[in-house]
């Protein structure tokens, strides 16, 4: 292959045909050197004045170009290719580059004879580099460094003669030229020059250059100099003004920092200000409606901010809606008597001063007065008051079923019955000077009274014939009486003792209580079938006609004064109204099934107005409404409306014995509790929001056989229950000491987990039970502080470890008692707690400790994480909360409030609220920073508390589930509300 070939450049004065400077003739074995010599040749610059040196005859280029030189390896052939043989001819000079190799390489010694057979034996130049020149010669051919044809002349036919020649060569060996000068000698030999004086010219060129350079460099470095003084003056110039500027920024940073803290310190001021304004807001709406003025409640709820509107302006909101309640009258003297007609037209009030006022109830307008006449107007009201020693006021009112007639009873135990149309007295009887306090029209035609009073006493009186018929004395005196709407049956209740006469009236039926708790009033439904009673602590009781009683709730704080019944289309049924010293109405809707027997009592509504406690009730049994009067000396006219918030649901079918255990289903549609009867313990599973049982599954106990070690008999105690977390299945603990999982779906006993008796021959009951996430495993706690782990495929046991167990104690149960377990939303951590006051958290997998939490003095109940798994709260007997930061192993919040120790801890799956129960009674609402936003009143014992997947919170008690819906009204409906209120 040719070398990439380039215009020549002849020398001076010959014709401008292409030739080469010179072949470079090496073994391929030498490429280096040849590639090396190449470049050095044609590189070379030959200096301007060297022609001066030169012979005449032979100009002097600036290079040397083009250099022949072959780049690959010759095919093994016996002749020259011919592109060799024409370079050789176009080469001025051959330059041999001597080694051993090249001795050995037979294309070589071909270009060398080739070459001095066409005559120009006299241009072959060597360069030495490797081997021994003429070695061959000293019997050491292998370090020969020339070629043959290189030592000996060759004649025209290209054929080696006997005649030795001396080459001119550059030797480049070590300790020989250095490469430089070996390349000059070539050089000087190819351009026919002195090579001393090539030498010194190169030298003084180079001399000339590095002075140039030097120069050059000079200058640069005296510019660079330069320009770094001027940089470095610049510079500190530069540095002193950043220094300047470093300075004014540091400053203005300072007065940032400074704006900042100000507007933060404004911010929280502001944000201080406005919480406190939403408090006092509520507070003052609170008040208001306490005070009885429910128009004025959401005028100051509106102006709450929407993201401060809690669970208390939730209520509020709600009982502020005045729609339900119609201001009717007002009274200078204290009102003691309402009553209303049947279809609600007519409302008749008694007063102190011992005037009957007629009045219509939608308009208030005075239609009439009976009795006392009014005072003169002119009369200043100091000299109007009545003593309370004056033997005036109406202190019992009735209508007759179709409101032609009203009969009044008064202090002085005079009963009266009027004409409503034209207000003329119809009979009289006067009585003992003792006051009757209660009439009503009695009979199947319901032309006699029934009355009765502080004698005692309650009689019948027969207008036509003026006779007197006793029922007989009751053991105090009575504080209410009441007749159905058909006017055959008639309740009475004094003190602790009731009667409920029915026809034939051959006896009474007895209203016993199971414990002493004084009557304070009563109402019977209109067909007769039920009784309902109020009670001094607040209780409202419900009874069957056979005197058996059903349900019992705690509605009012303090003594229910009044109740009447009413027909209510909203709650498709029944409704009892109930008034108290709380200032409160309540309604309760009931009913019963085929047999009589009750089954429930609902509150379906809470009413607010009245300023002061309220004296007197009456319902219109043919409408849903009623009137009441209050020692605030107002009239107000009433409507049922069910509202949103706090409404009770149906619980379980009996009332239950001790501490109910509760769990909600993961879904929140469900929850369960557990029935203790005669017949045995059953799991009953109910549909939150319609309170309907769905399951009810028999928790019997098998092979458990009763010894004198188990005396029990038949009522066993249910001391823990869980939902799996996959809705699946049901886990109860009994007293036997046995874990039972049922599957929901169809009642069926899947497992029974049993562990070891202890000392006494017992196995420790369960007090705690907890699923992992998964629904494979369950954790268990028992009575003596250990816990468990099973595996819910095999029903075997995984590890058991002495959580709160300490050996030294070993003999008071309780003092390792474990009532909580929890496994951690991502189902690697447990957390236990119990009577010792310590929050204990494992691993979930081997059971290994992670964290002890100490800070409570009492026991702790209840100890859950939070969804993100990063704390948890607890509530203890020491009646405080505490929010716990796992990886810092120390509390972060103490909520401090409830008077009573705190039984349950929830929080919401926003992680925003906590709820907490407390036997003080009260369900209280904080933030995650421990502010308290709300307290509920929670009526019962031993509360339970869950918030649903939904953020609705779910309480239960002894007896009963109450739902706190999450929704509050919108910002639309509130400014609805602003628009119509301006």
């Amino acid at each position: 292959m040719t070398d990439a070939e380039t215009n020549s450049a002849q020398p001076d004065g010959q014709e401008s045909t292409p030739h080469y400077w010179a072949f470079i003739s090496y073994s391929h074995a030498d490429e280096r050197w040849g590639r090396w010599l190449h470049k050095a040749l044609e590189r070379y610059r030959v200096p301007r004045r060297v022609a001066d040196d030169a012979s005449d005859d032979t100009p002097t280029p600036r290079r040397l170009k083009p250099i022949f030189r072959d780049k690959e390896e010759l095919s093994t052939s016996a002749d020259l290719p011919g592109r060799i043989l024409d370079a050789l001819e176009r080469s001025r000079h051959l330059v041999v580059i001597c080694s051993p190799r090249a001795r050995k390489s037979p294309w070589v010694d071909r270009e060398i004879r080739q070459f001095k057979a066409l005559g120009k034996a006299d241009q072959v130049f060597c360069l030495i580099v490797d081997g021994e020149p003429n070695a061959s010669d000293g019997g050491e051919p292998e370090i020969e460094a020339f070629p043959i044809s290189v030592r000996f002349v060759v004649d025209d036919g290209g054929d080696l003669t006997e005649e030795r020649t001396e080459p001119l060569a550059a030797d480049v060996r070590k300790g020989k030229d250095t490469k430089r000068d070996a390349c000059l000698r070539l050089i000087a030999g190819l351009l026919d020059l002195d090579f001393d004086a090539l030498r010194r010219r190169d030298q003084r060129r180079r001399t000339r250059w590095l002075t140039a350079w030097m120069s050059t460099a000079g200058g640069v470095i005296v510019a660079l100099t330069v320009l770094t003084i001027l940089t470095l003056i610049a510079r500190g110039e530069a540095d002193e003004q950043t220094a300047i500027a470093g300075q004014q920024r540091k400053v203005a940073v300072r007065q940032r920092n400074e704006a900042v803290n100000q507007r933060g310190i404004a911010e929280r001021r502001a944000e201080t200000i406005r919480q406190e304004l939403a408090i006092n807001l509520i507070a003052l709406a609170d008040s208001e409606l306490r005070n009885g003025n429910a128009g004025g409640v959401r005028p100051l709820l509106a102006d709450v901010p929407a993201d401060l509107r809690g669970w208390d302006w939730h209520r509020l909101w709600h009982d502020g809606d005045v729609s339900a309640a119609t201001h009717v009258s007002e009274s200078d003297y204290d009102l003691l008597a309402v009553a209303c007609t049947r279809d609600g037209k007519l409302v008749a009030v008694g007063d102190r001063w011992g005037s009957i006022r007629l009045r219509e109830r939608v308009t208030g307008k005075l239609v009439a007065t009976f009795g006392r006449p009014p005072p003169a107007s002119d009369i200043p009201m100091h000299r109007r008051r009545v003593m309370p020693f004056e033997p005036f006021g109406v202190s019992a009112l009735a209508f007759s079923p179709n409101g032609a007639q009203l009969v009044s009873g008064d202090r002085e135990g005079n009963l009266r019955i009027w004409n409503v149309a034209d207000q003329q007295r119809v009979a009289e009887v006067k009585g003992s000077r003792l006051a009757i306090t209660h009439v009503a029209f009695f009979g199947e035609r319901q032309n006699t009274i029934a009355y009765s009073g502080a004698d005692q006493h309650t009689r019948i009186w027969h207008p036509a014939t003026e006779r007197l018929h006793s029922f007989g004395s009751m053991n105090a005196r009575v504080s209410a009486l009441d007749v159905s709407a058909d006017g055959r049956s008639l309740v009475t209740v004094a003190g602790n003792q009731g009667r409920l006469v029915m026809p034939p009236y051959q006896e009474a039926v007895e209203l016993s209580l199971p414990f002493f708790n004084s009557f304070t009033s009563a109402a019977i439904s209109p067909d007769g079938e039920f009784v309902c009673t109020g009670h001094e602590d607040g209780a409202v009781y419900l009874w069957n006609k056979t005197g058996r009683l059903g349900k019992l709730a705690f509605g009012h704080k303090g003594a229910v004064t009044a109740m009447a019944f009413i027909k209510s289309p909203l709650t498709h049924g029944q409704v009892v109204v109930s008034a108290g010293q709380d200032k409160v109405l309540k309604a309760w809707s009931i009913g019963a099934d085929r047999k009589g027997i009750l089954f429930s009592l609902r509150n379906v509504a809470t009413l607010h107005g009245h300023a002061q406690p309220i004296v007197g009730l009456a319902g219109a049994l043919s409408q849903d409404v009623f009137v009441t009067c209050a020692a605030d000396r107002t009239i107000k006219s009433w409507s049922v409306q069910p509202q949103l918030g706090a409404e009770y649901l149906r619980g379980v079918t009996q009332a239950i014995v001790g501490v109910t255990p509760f769990s909600l289903s993961p879904d929140g549609r469900t929850y369960a509790v557990y029935r203790r009867a005669s017949g045995g313990t059953s799991v009953n599973v109910h549909n939150l929001k319609t309170g309907k049982l769905e399951h009810d599954i028999k928790a019997t106990l098998g092979d458990f056989k009763r010894t004198e070690s188990n005396p029990f008999k038949g009522d066993w105690d249910l001391h823990a229950l869980r939902f799996s977390p996959d809705g699946k299945q049901i886990a109860a603990s009994l007293e036997d000491g046995a874990v039972r999982v049922w599957s929901l779906a169809d009642g069926k006993l899947l497992h029974t987990l049993t562990s070891e008796a202890n000392r006494d021959g017992r196995r420790p009951f369960v007090t705690a039970l907890a699923y992992s996430r998964d629904s494979q495993h369950l954790f268990t706690a028992d009575v003596e502080g250990r816990l468990h782990k099973w595996d819910l495929t095999t029903s075997e046991r995984t590890w058991t470890i002495d959580g709160h167990r300490d050996d030294q104690l070993r003999f008071m149960v309780t003092q390792s008692h474990v009532e909580s377990l929890e496994v951690s939303p991502d189902n690697t951590m447990l957390v236990s707690a119990g009577l010792d006051p310590t929050v204990r958290v494992w691993d979930a997998e081997s059971g290994e400790p992670i964290a002890a939490l100490t800070g409570h003095d009492k026991p702790i109940h209840r100890a859950v994480f939070t969804p993100d798994n990063e704390f948890i709260v607890s509530g203890s007997s020491d009646n405080t909360a505490r929010v716990w930061s796992i990886a810092d192993r120390k509390t972060v919040t103490i909520l401090t409030g409830h008077t009573e120790p705190v039984t349950d801890v929830a929080i919401d799956p926003d992680q925003t609220r906590i709820a907490t129960t407390s036997r003080d009674k009260s369900l209280r609402i904080w933030t995650m920073n421990g502010r308290l936003m709300t307290t509920l009143n929670a009526d019962g014992a031993d509360l339970r508390v869950a918030f649903d997947p939904n953020g609705q919170l779910i309480s239960s008690g002894r007896a009963r589930t109450r739902l706190w819906p999450a929704a509050w009204p919108s910002e639309d409906e509130v400014k609805k509300y602003r628009v119509a209120a301006d």
